[in-house]
């Protein structure tokens, strides 16, 4: 019962907001002001020194909605206002942990079982000090860093910065390069190294920072970390931009270096604009080790520069488009350093790799005028020991939840294209987007134009695909029960082409017969060009577990043979139809269970290899698994280590598809991405 008197602003006024810390906490409760937990507020303060109190719900997320990306939000709440905020809180970036503190575990725990940032349920406060005291000694090593300061000299301390070395210069674009370079663990390793044998000799940095000189501050107070328990510690971001004052050696304290600094302000400006220009030509996305390579060649760090391509060259897959560029850079950096002979080689397998993608390219489009392949299968033979790289590679999206170019929402069923080219049906935005090969952002090419059954609009499309012969994307628009044509390029408005139709999954034959599934009725259904109406060729009248029905079919792939496979998810198993036949056959099943190869829940995208292997999404358990004809057991061969946003983990698999090199594609639905897993070369 609340004793408090204190109305609520009073709550959430009640800390400096000029704290140094990028780490905030939050404490949402009714009885936030009794006094067990006013005793509680002083060990917190230890922790996370910025405490802001809440009684109401909307203030509380109002504020959080307010703080910024970058901004890290350690939330407590009480079980009954738990279970109104945090399902609207739950995706904010800023939001890293959740600790529900009340009387009834078990209920509250029923509930909070479904949002990962969810950390704990407590209901006693010095388990709740203890586990957010060990959990924040990992989350402040883990963060991310802030922004980079941009430097400036002050005009009106007399000092120009026209004489400032051209190097510090190129230094701050080549941070800002790696900050937004993806690390492996080999690189972690190299960086530590390198730290530890830095400083071989005694310096003492005296460093003046006003944190009101700066919007971004990149620094923190880490002081609850230090070993030294009596002095104050703020930890710099790597690249954080000073003024530099003077350098001394105290020769009577055992000869210590004494370097003296100011942070640099935002309003010196005598940089900013070459420094911003200089970062916009490697872009604001991830950058790759290509990036670097070329940043460390303009600085004329040539030797570095080809070790950087080199590393990458091996890390790729054997064919991937990057490394004919990649030799093209690395013959003419050696031209530059005078190795000629190297060079000519360089550009000859440049020569060589281009070569073959041409005849590639002519293979398929010769082979795609004289017959269509299954749409969705690999151009080439999978062996029946293919294996494929466990660590995925996120080719769209991946910016979290969102509606902008660079982002998804809920993606579902894809197809990928002969250029690589994937098509999304990005299902809470209501559109079709085309992510180009390389891309750092997608195109709206349907829908988009909000939520709705307009001629122009897309409600909840579920899959798409393309008809090469008419230009065209075919998709599912199932919030409106139908399947839209819509014109591939520069289209403005899609046609209805299959009315009053629960369509979740469809495909092409190499007829040019499309199929669809109806997810309501248990069936799938055959149009031929020119049919008006379509023809049953999976499942039967009504919804069942037999051979001869399906329940609730999701996605559909359609062999050579016109054999139709089917994600049969309401009866947790993949279904082989044969042209023309009354019953299918199941080629993956087993009852509702996590966890067993044999046992999956809840089938979604579908592929099959030319061997007749099946490749399905299963769903609930985050993974995809192959399962070869007649087998009784499938493999792993993506996700499977748990629901998360790991490059080896997926959440809520949906739809499937192999590009022409056998390189599988997933759509990471609550991950809010599309995941490429690279097949690997097969060695004799």
């Amino acid at each position: 019962m609340a004793t408090s008197t204190l109305s609520n602003d009073d709550f959430h006024t009640n800390s400096d907001d000029q704290h140094l810390e990028i780490f905030g906490l939050i404490w949402l409760d009714a009885d936030v002001n009794i006094k067990e937990i006013r005793n509680t507020e002083q060990q917190l303060r230890s922790i996370i020194n910025h405490l802001k109190k809440f009684q109401d719900v909307k203030q509380c997320q109002q504020y959080i909605e307010e703080r910024s990306q970058k901004d890290r939000l350690v939330l407590i709440v009480s079980g009954r206002l738990g279970r109104e905020i945090v399902p609207s809180i739950h995706k904010l970036r800023q939001v890293i942990s959740i600790y529900v503190y009340c009387m009834d575990k078990k209920s509250n725990e029923q509930w909070s079982c479904e949002f990962a940032k969810v950390k704990a349920v407590v209901v006693e406060l010095d388990e709740l000090v203890s586990r957010i005291k060990t959990d924040h000694k990992i989350q402040k090593k883990v963060e991310e860093p802030l922004s980079i300061s941009v430097l400036n000299t002050s005009i009106d301390t007399g000092k120009s910065t026209i004489g400032v070395n051209g190097e510090f210069v190129f230094s701050q674009v080549l941070i800002d390069c790696l900050l937004r370079l993806k690390s492996t663990q080999t690189d972690i390793n190299e960086l530590i190294n390198c730290l530890k044998n830095e400083y071989e000799e005694r310096v003492l940095f005296e460093i003046d920072a006003d944190p009101r000189m700066v919007k971004i501050k990149p620094f923190a107070d880490i002081s609850a970390l230090s070993k030294y328990a009596d002095e104050s510690e703020v930890l710099f971001m790597l690249g954080s931009i000073f003024r530099l004052q003077s350098i001394d050696c105290d020769h009577e304290n055992d000869q210590i270096w004494i370097i003296r600094m100011t942070l640099c302000g935002d309003d010196e400006h005598d940089l900013k604009h070459v420094l911003m220009y200089m970062k916009q030509q490697i872009g604001s996305e991830e950058t790759n080790l290509r990036t670097l390579g070329k940043l460390l060649w303009k600085m004329g760090k040539f030797h570095l520069a080809g070790k950087y391509f080199d590393r990458l060259l091996k890390e790729l897959p054997p064919n991937d488009p990057l490394i004919s560029s990649l030799y093209e850079d690395l013959g003419e950096l050696a031209s530059q350093t005078g190795s000629y002979d190297m060079s000519i080689q360089w550009y000859q397998k440049s020569l060589i790799i281009k070569n073959q993608n041409q005849l590639t390219v002519n293979f398929e489009t010769n082979k795609t005028n004289s017959w269509i392949g299954p749409l969705r299968a690999p151009a080439i033979d999978i062996h029946p020991n293919a294996t494929w790289r466990p660590d995925g590679i996120t080719v769209a999206g991946g910016n979290g939840k969102g509606n902008e170019l660079n982002q998804l929402d809920n993606p579902h069923g894809l197809y990928v294209d002969d250029d690589q080219t994937i098509y999304i049906a990005d299902y809470l935005n209501h559109r079709i987007v085309a992510w180009k090969y390389g891309a750092t952002s997608g195109q709206v090419v349907a829908g988009g134009n909000g939520q709705g059954n307009g001629t122009n609009q897309l409600d909840r499309p579920h899959d798409v695909i393309v008809d090469k012969e008419r230009d065209s994307l075919i998709i599912s628009d199932a919030g409106n029960y139908r399947v839209v044509r819509w014109p591939r390029r520069n289209g403005a408005s899609g046609e209805t082409i299959i009315s009053h139709i629960d369509c979740m999954g469809l495909t092409l034959d190499q007829t040019g017969s499309l199929y669809v599934s109806d997810f309501a009725e248990g069936k799938v259904l055959r149009y031929r060009i020119g049919d008006f109406g379509g023809t049953m060729v999976a499942g039967s009248v009504g919804i069942g577990h037999c051979i001869d029905q399906l329940y609730n079919p999701c996605y559909v792939f359609v062999d050579q043979d016109r054999s139709v496979y089917v994600s049969d998810s309401g009866n947790y198993r993949v279904m082989k139809w044969e042209e023309g036949a009354k019953e299918g056959i199941v080629v993956e099943s087993g009852p509702e269970q996590i966890n067993d190869f044999s046992k999956m829940h809840d089938r979604t995208g579908v592929v099959v290899d030319q061997l007749n292997t099946v490749y399905v999404a299963d769903y609930y358990n985050h993974r995809i698994i192959r399962w070869p004809k007649g087998a009784t057991q499938g493999s792993i061969i993506a996700g499977g280590n748990g629901r998360g946003k790991g490059s080896n983990q997926l959440f809520f698999p949906q739809g499937l598809s192999f590009d022409r090199y056998g390189n599988l594609y997933v759509a990471d639905q609550g991950n809010f991405r599309v995941q490429k897993f690279n097949i690997k070369q097969m060695t004799n």
